[in-house]
């Protein structure tokens, strides 16, 4: 009898370390594959407007004149530029300038795991990783230049650290949420939003009264801390800005807005990908069955979370109105792993319910059979490549999509440029971009001074009013009447 048991405890060990194990292998192979997709053309394509931007910025010869550019910059705050600063040193090409963001990127996977790890089980928190480092629309702006890869990774690792601090109550554990999440603050704003987490997380927390009170005086008082810290940089880089745009300025509807940020439709990448695909129809129809599930066993995690989407969503879309900015889906980006959570949750629970009703067995206790598990292995292998094929085709439909062609423009005006001429540039903001690819290539300075700001309205004045030669850069899709305005004024492609 003896023998048995320590035979059975045994089997029972080898079997959890077995599982650990796997688990471990499987999370370096996603993460591996995250950091391979983010990688993947990462140089590819020209900086962008945006991403121009903050190359000036970071390239400038002192600190005080990188941060006057980036004070004229919406939600900038001044960690992402530095960071740029310091990679502009090593190399100015797109790879080494974009690398921090994919470094961002991967790291938010590694964070994402630990988090939905807390609240379910550890093939949920694979998936829940697995579908974040395939999504096109985070691997999108874990390859950018911009603040939005160091955003989603500091406002997961600040919800997770909150998460711990709430649920093992040390000064130390605040103490770490708390300097985490006021430096994350100096990559943007948004991270202060986390905190709308940790207050639904003690809502819907069963605990004692006289704890509780505790927990949320601690969460009032780091809340301050937090805010207090960010303040003197929100003062100096973002008080002053005013916009004189309409909250709907370049975004269909709220609506279309909100489900293009959560990643519940697709860019127009390419012409293979629609904005609604397979791929959102999985992801929708698996988060409708996690958040259900969530909510049916009561998980107090899950629930926190998306009781803060709504919350955070009408913050956002409040700051854009009384700012004057534009509501952009690129704001709620931080909000796209949440939904992938609940995706993941839906997804293993409904293979779990199918394996439930065609294997005719009885589950013995909480543990299936063996005959079970191996159907819902296969059911959730299934699940896992239907979600990977599709998310597969919106990745193909990114990386055909080209963000800039800025660099091959250049390189074409600094060829076919003679002193004296002009390069007009519409629409007359991203003249930024000629300007950086002039200054890295070590062009002529007349080349520089040669750029000018343009629009439809204007152009006709700007050239019949020069006799030289005059080159134009337009958007790549025109419409026929610009295009005839363009031939009437003797432009030639």
């Amino acid at each position: 009898m003896n023998w048995k048991y320590k035979h059975s405890m045994g089997a029972g060990l080898l079997t959890s370390h077995r599982h650990k194990l796997l688990c471990i292998a499987a999370l370096i192979m996603i993460l591996w594959i995250g950091f391979g997709l983010r990688m993947f053309q990462l140089g590819h394509d020209s900086f962008w407007n945006d991403e121009a931007g903050q190359a000036l910025a970071a390239i400038q010869p002192t600190l005080r004149q990188l941060f006057a550019i980036e004070r004229a910059h919406a939600m900038a705050m001044p960690l992402d530029y530095l960071v740029s600063r310091g990679f502009s040193h090593i190399g100015l090409s797109e790879t080494v300038m974009r690398f921090p963001a994919v470094i961002w990127g991967t790291l938010t996977l590694a964070v994402y795991f630990a988090l939905v790890r807390r609240a379910t089980q550890a093939e949920v928190s694979l998936l829940a990783t697995f579908l974040l480092g395939i999504s096109a629309w985070h691997v999108h702006y874990s390859q950018e230049m911009r603040f939005y890869a160091a955003l989603v990774f500091f406002y997961a690792l600040s919800t997770y650290l909150l998460f711990v601090a709430i649920d093992r109550y040390s000064f130390s554990r605040w103490a770490v949420f708390t300097l985490v999440s006021a430096v994350g603050t100096y990559s943007h704003p948004y991270v202060l939003l986390s905190l709308t987490n940790g207050f639904a997380y003690l809502l819907v927390t069963r605990s004692v009264e006289q704890q509780k009170k505790r927990e949320c005086l601690v969460l009032i008082v780091s809340a301050i801390v937090i805010t207090t810290l960010f303040l003197p940089g929100y003062f100096y880089f973002g008080s002053h800005q005013r916009f004189g745009y309409k909250l709907l300025q370049w975004s269909p509807s709220i609506a279309k807005g909100i489900a293009r940020g959560i990643g519940w439709m697709s860019l127009p990448y390419s012409p293979t990908v629609a904005p609604f695909g397979l791929w959102q129809v999985l992801i929708i129809g698996f988060a409708f069955a996690g958040l259900a599930s969530g909510i049916i066993q009561r998980n107090a995690q899950l629930i926190c979370l998306l009781l803060g989407l709504p919350t955070q969503v009408a913050l956002i879309v409040l700051g854009d109105w009384i700012k004057g900015y534009w509501f952009a889906s690129r704001q709620l980006v931080h909000l796209h792993p949440i939904l992938l959570v609940f995706t993941a949750v839906g997804a293993v629970t409904t293979s779990v319910l199918i394996a439930r009703l065609v294997v005719p067995e009885r589950y013995q206790g909480e543990s299936p059979t063996r005959r079970v598990a191996v159907f819902l292995s296969f059911v959730l292998a299934i699940v896992v490549g239907l979600l990977g094929l599709s998310g597969a085709q919106v990745l193909r439909g990114y990386y055909e999509w080209p963000k800039s062609t800025g660099r091959d423009i250049t390189s074409e005006l600094m060829q076919i440029y003679r002193p004296g001429e002009l390069i007009l540039v519409i629409p007359g903001h991203e003249e930024k971009i000629y300007r950086l690819y002039f200054q890295v290539s070590g062009a002529e300075p007349e080349l520089t001074e040669a750029l000018q700001l343009a629009d439809w309205s204007t152009l006709e004045q700007a050239v019949t009013c020069t006799s030289v030669t005059a080159y134009l850069v337009t958007p790549a899709t025109l419409t026929k009447e610009q295009k005839t305005k363009l031939q009437r004024l003797g432009f030639a492609k």
